[in-house]
């Protein structure tokens, strides 16, 4: 039987000691001259062999062929795992570095598990977060399923989402605390609130103005990231009230006082049921929020020492800090713009906090 491996070519001769291998690279002596002992030391792979691999490739093309079977060969034998592909999160401390650790030091609200918070939780949970406080009182419809990779048919009208999430998050990323609420976020229990940062993916004002309220009544506001979109559009907002504008600065005194007559009227009214607008929605615009959302947490958790003693960021994690980022998938249309605070706010704690920093 003859060696399927060229001869000659190299000007080595090294030394398989490996037995089986031998006998299929045709090599009874246990010595070679071929590409094997570039690959075999004392019957294991060596941990440089994809450096080597290129080497062969670049400079003698005409191995490319048996080199490829032989390390179908050599794989299947020696049962080949490099020890970096077994770390869930290798590829994220590459990008993050020494900084990577900050992720882990606190946890997340996230309010809203439908289609913007959900695409939030993925990220979050695969960027490294360890804990995360999840709110939603809905409960998954089939509707949600053509945007939402963490229901299924079987849910429908059974599950609350936030359940649903919980069900996905502790089977594939066992290093994130998911803590689901099961409920309105204005009757979540107190330990929601201790967090540096509220998430808002909700399509509703009251929720969002409720949220606002809270940060801003805090000793500590937590940083607010507000998501909405639109049929084609979605906007994104990185809010520190009491510092920045606040969530409702742009919010007229006649719609505040209508959203306040509708909630009155709402409560007071027994039979009434509560029904949310429903609009056109795709999975492309909800990817694509969640993940910006998800990202500008990442910026704020990796500088948030930093920002509390200096006000300064980490250089690259920059987030949009009283900005607002607006994309349009119909015409590519990229916008930044900054959120001017309103001196007469509709909300009054937005004005506590104005006068006591003039």
């Amino acid at each position: 039987m003859q060696s399927f491996l060229p001869r000659s070519g190299l000007g080595i001769k090294p030394r398989v000691s490996n037995p089986r291998l031998c006998q299929l690279l045709s090599c009874p002596d246990g010595t070679q001259e071929t590409l094997a002992g570039m690959f075999c030391k004392n019957g294991s792979v060596v941990s440089n062999c994809r450096s080597i691999v290129e080497d062969v490739v670049n400079h003698a093309n005409h191995f490319l062929h048996p080199l490829l079977y032989f390390l179908k060969v050599v794989m299947a034998e020696q049962n080949f795992v490099d020890e970096n592909d077994i770390d869930l999160e290798d590829r994220t401390k590459r990008y993050f570095g020494d900084l990577y650790q900050r992720l882990q030091q606190y946890p997340i609200l996230v309010v809203g598990a439908g289609a913007v918070g959900t695409e939030v939780v993925k990220n979050l949970a695969m960027l490294g977060v360890r804990k995360i406080y999840l709110v939603d009182f809905d409960k998954v419809s089939m509707s949600n399923l053509n945007r939402c990779i963490f229901f299924m048919p079987q849910d429908h009208g059974l599950m609350y989402k936030v359940h649903a999430v919980a069900r996905y998050v502790s089977q594939a990323w066992q290093h994130t605390e998911l803590i689901p609420y099961a409920m309105a976020i204005q009757d979540a229990p107190e330990e929601v609130w201790q967090v540096p940062i509220v998430i808002l993916a909700v399509d509703n004002n009251e929720a969002r103005y409720y949220c606002n309220l809270r940060a801003l009544s805090s000793e500590q506001p937590p940083f607010l990231i507000n998501g909405a979109m639109g049929r084609t559009f979605f906007e994104i907002q990185v809010l520190l009230p009491g510092e920045t504008s606040c969530l409702v600065c742009s919010w007229s005194p006649e719609y505040v006082q209508g959203m306040f007559r509708r909630i009155v009227r709402e409560s007071c009214d027994q039979f009434f049921v509560k029904t949310s607008e429903r609009f056109p929605a795709i999975s492309v615009l909800n990817s694509m929020i969640g993940a910006m959302m998800a990202s500008e947490t990442t910026k704020i958790l990796v500088g948030l020492e930093q920002w509390k003693q200096h006000k300064q960021w980490e250089p690259e994690h920059q987030p949009i800090l009283g900005q607002a980022l607006r994309y349009d998938i119909a015409t590519h249309e990229f916008s930044i713009g900054k959120l001017i605070p309103n001196p007469e706010c509709v909300e009054v704690f937005c004005k506590i906090h104005r006068q006591a920093a003039q």
